[in-house]
């Protein structure tokens, strides 16, 4: 009873506790299991950056302990030490070495590391995938990069390292790469990669088999995005076609993996493959019938093909009438709005000042420059605690309500904005004092915006307002987290990036937003994204020529807001949380 109790109080504690206080459960033989999965929800505790780790992990003699010091002092960033510590199970029992570790940060990739690295992100938490793909893109990046840099070179000088590469680097280069790579740098990695398997007689699907099919989705979404799709299939017999796309959609598991193929139909859509590409979802649809949850994924694919495709078969056509996906083409400036005419604006907000380096403090820094954006100025102590604010606008009033701010605009057509945002040091208090506030004044949000790093998104979707139109998730890969907000509403509509978010293009997409909605008119986003792409950016150039903004996706060009919508429209998905009693009921010693 003693150690549940022990083990109960453990659970309660947060991740960076579950460390400092090793002293008081070090001796229960639960507790280096539980550090192992700690490590694989959150490496950053068991990183020494903004603390020491305690006297208890100096112990030679306990294996864990000693890898997670080993770890700490190696020379290798903080991102790849994250890694080192998401891989500590593996590195136990010798699937990885610390030597991985060190090409990893040296840039030196191998399939075989690739491969692992891929295992491991698969066995993590979601929160914390994003580690591994940022450590196996960095080191892509640098030879992507060198590729990107002598674009002004002729092909002899700028593909000479490439031409020296296997054929599966080079398929790794553009599995990885791919949302980095210039157009003329994949036609050369694609055309040198032809010529390597020409030279050793290996067919596509041949290479595909050697990769263990490794990166295949984003093979496709690649090849169909430069539109190569038809012809790296074409030396492929119909058979080994129907089996690469019977493969990949048949392994999609939940509606967000059915992203990928979901952009393929669309861009390939006049193709005689749509045909092969229709058969295999339809074979899963059928494998998958009296699973609900996986039915109406393949559901919602079959009505995308019959919705988009002219070639589209008798099934697909069915699924299109049953299943109805919806444009998200226009949003009415009344939907914006309360009854008042006040539109409602939430942005969350989160404290990074344990972070040493205060150039590091995202959360001030974007509360700062969103600030900025309407004419104020803010101030914080050596501590991050906000003092004071300045500037003023004559369209813009900002109002602190010590936990919170309200920034108001009213104008002369009865329409007002109402932005109400947590200080970052308030981020848990903010945010209720706002809901308090919303409530006394029977107010309604219309639009939440996430601001923060990653790992902060699923806190910002358990808070977010159900209610809200759009919704904007402007962290790195909010792409990911589509199915989290979508499941609480199904009818938002969400801009997302795939890949980093900056407020450089963050706060001028709101302001931009915000013009439009006070002006009263409706967000049409084909020509609200055209014009916002004409906008400056935070460093002064047009938006469009910002490298990041290729990787925002507006509700309307988002196809997987599509499918993950129509989903749970179809799908209500039971959900079951964990006691601890549970957990204590399932371990393993």
């Amino acid at each position: 009873n003693n150690d549940k109790e022990n083990f109960k109080n453990f659970k309660n504690l947060t991740g960076a506790e579950k460390i400092l206080n090793a002293e008081n459960y070090n001796q229960f033989d639960w507790y280096p299991k539980e550090l192992i999965k700690l490590a694989k929800v959150e490496p950053e505790v068991f990183v020494e950056d903004t603390y020491k780790l305690p006297e208890t992990f100096n112990n030679p003699n306990v294996p864990l302990y000693k890898t997670i010091r080993e770890i700490n002092d190696l020379n290798i960033s903080l991102l790849n030490k994250r890694v080192g510590i998401m891989a500590i199970k593996e590195i136990l029992t010798g699937e990885l070495k610390l030597e991985d570790l060190k090409n990893l940060e040296n840039n030196e990739l191998s399939e075989e590391l690739i491969t692992k690295l891929r295992k491991i992100q698969n066995s993590a938490d979601k929160d914390t995938r994003l580690n591994v793909d940022r450590a196996i893109e960095k080191a892509i990046l640098h030879h992507v990069k060198k590729v990107n840099e002598n674009h002004n070179e002729s092909e002899s000088i700028r593909f000479r390292e490439i031409e020296k590469m296997d054929s599966n680097t080079l398929y790794s280069m553009i599995v990885f790469g791919k949302d980095d790579l210039y157009t003329s740098s994949f036609n050369g990695i694609y055309k040198n990669l032809k010529n390597k398997l020409q030279e050793n007689g290996v067919s596509n699907y041949e290479l595909l088999k050697e990769n263990n099919f490794l990166g295949l989705k984003k093979l496709l979404e690649t090849l169909a995005s430069y539109n190569k799709m038809d012809e790296f299939l074409e030396n492929m017999s119909t058979e080994e076609k129907q089996k690469v796309l019977d493969m990949y959609i048949g392994e999609i598991s939940v509606i967000t993996e059915s992203a990928a193929i979901g952009e393929i139909i669309v861009k390939m859509k006049n193709d005689p493959i749509i045909k092969i590409i229709e058969k295999s979802v339809k074979k899963a649809y059928e494998k998958n019938k009296n699973k609900e949850n996986k039915a109406v994924i393949f559901a919602a694919l079959g009505s995308l093909i019959g919705k988009e495709s002219p070639l589209a078969g008798s099934w697909a056509k069915e699924m299109a009438n049953n299943y109805k996906i919806e444009n998200k083409d226009l949003v009415k400036n009344e939907e914006l709005m309360n009854e008042d005419g006040s539109c409602v604006q939430q942005y969350f907000f989160y404290n990074d000042t344990k972070e040493k380096n205060r150039t590091n403090w995202d959360g001030h820094l974007s509360f700062k420059n969103m600030l900025k954006k309407y004419g104020f100025g803010v101030s914080w102590d050596k501590d991050g605690n906000i003092t004071e604010f300045s500037g003023s606008n004559p369209d813009y009033k900002l109002e602190d309500f010590g936990t919170f701010i309200k920034i108001t605009n009213k104008k002369n057509n009865g329409k007002t904005l109402e932005i109400y945002a947590n200080k970052p040091d308030h981020e848990d208090e903010g945010v209720e004092d706002i809901k308090r506030e919303l409530r006394k004044n029977n107010k309604k949000v219309n639009i939440a915006v996430h601001r923060g790093h990653s790992y902060y998104t699923k806190k910002t979707i358990k808070r977010l307002p159900e209610e809200a139109k759009i919704v904007h998730l402007g962290s790195c890969g909010g792409y990911g987290y589509l199915d989290e907000v979508l499941v609480k509403n199904p009818d938002a509509q969400v801009i997302s990036t795939k890949g980093t978010g900056t407020r450089r293009i963050n706060d001028p997409l709101m302001k931009s937003l915000n013009e439009k909605i006070l002006a009263g008119e409706n967000i049409d986003w084909d020509k609200f994204w055209k014009d916002l792409s004409e906008r400056k950016s935070g460093r002064g150039i047009k938006i469009k020529k910002d490298a990041n903004f290729k990787n925002y996706i507006p509700p309307n060009g988002n196809i997987g807001a599509k499918l993950v919508s129509l989903y749970y429209k179809n799908y209500t998905p039971e959900t079951k949380v964990a006691s601890v009693d549970e957990d204590w009921d399932n371990l393993e010693l």
